[in-house]
């Protein structure tokens, strides 16, 4: 294909970076709940240590848009990628579940600031005419982190113990570090406000739908990253972490097709097929007794999240300007922390009352409302979206 390359130096550095970061993230995300419930926390503490971290990274998320606008985009990756490995190393410097649900608040903030500020260049950074396919392998460094890190961190959490397993998650945040220290793309110009800021300042009405899209997804799937462990062990179930396995590989063989896939046919059938791919992972989960059903929902949530992340994602910010790319990732962003902190708090409830598996059935109400929405909107008016 013609045009600039997508593989530039910033672009692998900062591919490195999302990596590094997501897998320290996930392993805390997975893991912490089931060190959480060692310490003694009932289900529906061990799911408000997710929707905390969740929870603040929605405080933050509005104005980092404005923050990355004002200050720099490097610099709040550095800032925040650093914050996030002192508070993963204080995690295991202080086992007290008051103390770790503080701690959670104060990773969401340095998580809603890095994340956003990593996806910003990379909108900043991907040839245009290649837009979706640079978002997909950009959104696979992601996507491979959410699926492998979670596998390795119930493996070390269960059997060698949560303090190898936060220290592993420490050493990659601080490889991010280093590689965020390394990167150099373009800033763009810093914008100095002469104005209060306004509505339009915080949130992006382009990315609102991908980003309510989003939500309903994470609403449903935070369910799986919290409890499937726990799930898994009062089944009898041993070695879930192949679940995480499968998702992993499946993600690799889709995520690259997906946004050559959307560049050529639009976001309209990998947008209906995401949603469907998670509805069937939580009745596939919800019914299984042995690992080889918990793999086989694998492959649909590699298939379902994996393509809805990248899908929606590329579409809430392919048709912003430069200038309103960080507000752009931040509303969308935005969305998919509220479904992790509304979905993981009600999948607690719903656990504690009437088990994990009655909790996976009623969740998967959540991905059958976005297919819903993407059907009732029609083909035409999805293609037509990224033109507004």
């Amino acid at each position: 294909m013609g045009g600039k390359s997508i593989w530039s130096r910033d672009f692998i550095f900062l591919a490195l970076i999302n990596l590094t970061t997501f897998f320290g993230f996930h392993m805390t995300t997975t893991g912490m709940p089931v060190y959480a419930s060692q310490l003694g926390a009932s289900d529906l503490i061990a799911g408000l240590v997710t929707t905390f971290v969740a929870g603040a990274a929605l405080f933050i998320r509005p104005f980092a848009g404005l923050m990355l606008n004002h200050y720099g985009r490097k610099g709040i990756l550095v800032i925040s990628t650093a914050a996030m490995a002192a508070i993963i190393v204080a995690y295991a410097a202080f086992p007290l579940l008051g103390v770790i649900l503080a701690l959670r608040l104060l990773h969401g903030i340095a998580w809603g600031l890095s994340s956003t500020a990593t996806a910003t260049i990379a909108a900043d950074i991907i040839p245009k005419n290649r837009f979706a396919e640079g978002m997909g392998y950009f959104a696979l460094s992601a996507a491979l982190a959410s699926a492998l890190a979670p596998a390795l961190s119930i493996a070390l959490v269960q059997n060698a113990g949560a303090r190898l397993m936060l220290l592993i998650a420490a050493s990659c945040t601080v490889v991010s570090l280093v590689f965020a220290a390394l990167q150099h793309a373009e800033e763009m110009p810093k914008v100095a406000r002469d104005t209060p800021p306004q509505l339009s300042d915080f949130f992006d009405k382009r990315a609102a739908l991908p980003a309510g899209m989003m939500m309903l997804l994470n609403c449903a799937f935070a369910s799986v990253t919290t409890f499937i462990a726990l799930h898994g062990e009062a089944r009898g179930v041993d070695n879930i972490y192949l679940y995480f396995t499968v998702y992993a590989v499946v993600t690799i063989i889709t995520r690259p097709m997906i946004g050559k896939v959307i560049d050529k046919t639009g976001y309209f059938m990998p947008g209906v097929l995401s949603a469907v791919g998670v509805a069937i992972t939580l009745v596939i989960i919800a019914f299984s007794t042995n690992i080889l059903m918990f793999c086989a929902a694998g492959i649909f949530a590699g298939l379902g999240m994996g393509t809805g992340m990248g899908t929606l994602q590329t579409m809430a910010v392919a048709a912003a300007p430069p200038e309103r790319r960080g507000v752009a990732t931040s509303t969308f962003l935005f969305g998919l922390d509220m479904g992790i902190a509304v979905g993981a708090v009600v999948a607690g409830a719903i656990a504690d009352a009437a088990g994990y598996a009655n909790m996976y059935l009623a969740l998967t109400i959540f991905p059958s409302i976005a297919c819903l929405i993407f059907l009732l909107l029609g083909k035409n008016r999805i293609a037509r979206y990224s033109e507004q």
